[in-house]
């Protein structure tokens, strides 16, 4: 089941956040986290086709934006380049990335020193959590509870939870899904 784009508006503070061409899928794993956006036509798994790349924060007087960046893993790749094997997407690009401008909460919590570093490259779920909620209070491998925004009526900020143990946390006003290339 998917939630429209104009159901997902979450709560900055003063502003929404619009997901302007992607949505979350609404039907969760077997842990109850979301790990697929759907952008292009496409379901993009972030969990089981790509890797994290890395971020790009920049902020003037007048806005700031974040910028979230993901390669197609080399083993999907090779999945697509051979015919789409095992119900692998053929995928329009290598990399892609999710833009968020006008950013008005960015919160990184640390990973977890014990894990290996590959670890930071796989999203463990993509979820929402209220806007007043402290990061802090969570261990790195404690379920963050997986808020539908389309069913209540709180406001939210859509955090990235990563297999070692990180969490990126924003709030802005408005997300774009970006094919690069």
């Amino acid at each position: 089941m998917l939630a429209s784009a104009q159901q997902l508006l979450l709560s900055t503070g003063d502003s929404l956040m619009h997901l302007s061409n992607f949505t979350l899928t609404t039907d969760v794993s077997a842990h109850g986290h979301l790990i697929t956006l759907n952008a292009h036509g496409l379901e993009w798994d972030l969990h089981n086709h790509a890797d994290f790349e890395g971020f790009d924060y920049s902020t003037t007087i007048t806005s700031s934006s974040l910028t979230l960046k993901w390669r197609i893993g080399e083993r999907i790749r090779e999945w697509r380049d051979a015919g789409g094997q095992y119900g692998v997407p053929n995928y329009p690009c290598n990399r892609f990335c999710i833009v968020f401008t006008n950013v008005g909460c960015l919160e990184i919590a640390p990973r977890d020193g014990k894990m290996p570093k590959g670890e930071d490259l796989g999203i463990s779920y993509v979820s929402f959590i209220e806007a007043g909620e402290n990061l802090e209070g969570y261990k790195h491998y404690e379920l963050i509870p997986c808020y539908d925004p389309s069913k209540e009526t709180l406001p939210y900020h859509m955090i990235f939870r990563f297999n070692g143990g990180q969490i990126i946390r924003v709030g802005a006003e408005k997300a774009d899904f970006v094919l690069l290339d």
